[in-house]
């Protein structure tokens, strides 16, 4: 997959120049299959392009934007860089917010991404907050998505654990046990486990 997209990149580079709006898609989508590959500075610098791109001609409130913003936070996240993923994630979450407001879906997602970057550097309290807002988001949604329901319960599980509160921590997880997909082999549940 990734050679046929650097060939299209190439093609459509040489079609339309180096500077072209259509290009950033194609960075991020190279970007994307680069960081699944551990190929990460090179992931790094086909979003960065994509980034750069958007910003000259969508603007620095573009919904495309704050989509690659939160892809180089996951790459950041991914890579051991919490501090950058939450610079990445802060960023696409104001966006999402101007754009479509706090409770569109979007922000939920963006707000849980900051719960994890928080996680990661330990602070605790901006995670729960986080996640607890992006639970209420992921609720209110006209089709609430359980996977991200459970992985909120999981990780508010997970924090009440560190603080050594029992009775939350058992609260959590059991809420998110009962909704996790049947069968311990399962990752979802294996991470309620």
């Amino acid at each position: 997959a990734l050679e046929w997209a650097l060939r299209g990149l190439e093609t459509l580079t040489a079609t339309i120049g180096p500077r072209h709006p259509s290009l950033s898609t194609s960075y991020s989508n190279v970007g994307l299959l680069l960081e699944e590959l551990g190929r990460l500075s090179e992931a790094r610098e086909m979003l960065e392009k994509a980034a750069d791109l958007e910003r000259e001609y969508g603007g620095e409130d573009s919904a495309f934007l704050a989509d690659v913003l939160t892809n180089q936070g996951v790459l950041e996240s991914q890579a051991g860089n919490p501090e950058a993923a939450l610079r990445y994630w802060q960023r696409a979450y104001e966006i999402w917010l101007a754009r479509q407001g706090p409770t569109h879906p979007d922000v939920a997602l963006a707000r849980g991404n900051l719960a994890v970057a928080y996680l990661d550097l330990g602070r605790l309290e901006d995670a729960e907050r986080e996640i607890e807002a992006a639970l209420e988001g992921y609720q209110m949604q006209d089709v609430p998505e359980p996977l991200l329901i459970l992985r909120a319960r999981t990780n508010l599980g997970h924090i009440a654990i560190r603080r050594e509160e029992w009775a939350k921590a058992r609260e959590h997880l059991n809420a998110a046990l009962a909704m996790s997909p049947s069968g311990d082999q399962h990752p979802e549940r294996a991470s309620v486990l």
